[in-house]
């Protein structure tokens, strides 16, 4: 069995044994990888940087096509990721994105799009107060390079053009919006969303679309603040928190359960029932009728 080189996050990484540690990485050209990496807690064995959670590297691989586990023979750390250390914010929403890529892809499938996406979400995490559109962005690349992406562009079903104003309904069964500014009239049947919010969230979908289309998977993910220049920096940072969750709860939805990590950035998400349907919380007065916060 030959070694294969691969650019790799760590998702997670357990104690095996006094001298070895077991570790789950999302990798750029082999999808999800279980390893197991003997000898790592040794002094001078080839794992530079040591073994550890949310850092990135180069990952020295024998894979071995009669077990999950792989062997772990050389780690190249790159970027520590020391940043998601040091802020508590920051690292919830570092296993969160690790939590999400772990739940949308399968072992051993390789999905440079949302490597790209994972990997450029913990480096965004670096800027003070980034948590939110970070997350918001890096959903949206989520939700697109697996081909589960809502469409909200228009009402879904008559593809009439959504008001800019007001309150919407976003029917996660439909994977769109319904309308309708009085949502105590179509009651159970979807989720009371601001228009802002949706208007937000379709544009962090509409870019990570143009990503897509710029090149061969994976191969752009802007920064930050150029993802929020492209948006018009217009949207003050309660919509981008409103519309973070939004896109939450629909990644919720599609995966079918409640992630483990979910709790950590979006605990009103997981004290809204952790049903697949139930309707997101979030800052803001009460919609008319709902008894539920509007996104």
């Amino acid at each position: 069995m030959s070694k294969v080189f691969d650019q790799a996050v760590c998702v997670q990484q357990w104690d095996y044994s006094e001298t070895s540690q077991t570790c789950l990485l999302f990798t750029l050209e082999h999808g999800l990888v279980r390893a197991l990496a003997k000898g790592s807690r040794r002094a001078g064995a080839p794992y530079s940087g040591g073994l550890e959670g949310l850092t990135a590297g180069v990952a020295g691989l024998i894979l071995k096509p009669t077990t999950e586990l792989a062997l772990l023979t050389e780690w190249d750390l790159r970027e520590p990721m020391g940043h998601l250390r040091r802020d508590l914010s920051a690292h919830r929403a570092g296993v969160y994105v690790a939590d999400v890529a772990r739940g949308m892809t399968l072992d051993h499938d390789p999905h440079a799009g949302m490597f790209a996406a994972v990997l450029r979400a913990l480096r965004d995490l670096a800027s003070p107060g980034a948590a939110e559109s970070a997350l918001g962005i890096f959903q949206a690349r989520a939700l697109w390079s697996a081909g589960l992406a809502p469409d909200l562009e228009r009402t879904a079903g008559s593809g009439a053009q959504l008001p800019s104003r007001g309150v919407l309904l976003y029917h996660p069964d439909l994977g769109g919006v319904i309308g309708g500014e009085r949502p105590e009239a179509h009651r159970g049947q979807g989720w009371p969303v601001r228009a802002q919010t949706v208007a937000l969230a379709a544009g962090l979908l509409r870019r990570a679309a143009q990503e897509a289309r710029a090149g061969p998977p994976g191969a752009s993910a802007a920064p930050i603040a150029q993802v929020r220049s492209a948006l018009g920096d217009r949207h003050d940072q309660r919509t981008w928190a409103r519309a973070a969750r939004l896109l939450a709860a629909v990644i919720r939805h599609v995966i079918g359960r409640e992630l483990v990590t979910l709790g950590l950035v979006f605990p009103d998400l997981v004290a809204a029932g952790g049903t697949r349907t139930a309707p997101p919380t979030g800052p803001g007065r009460q919609g008319p009728g709902t008894g539920q916060r509007r996104r």
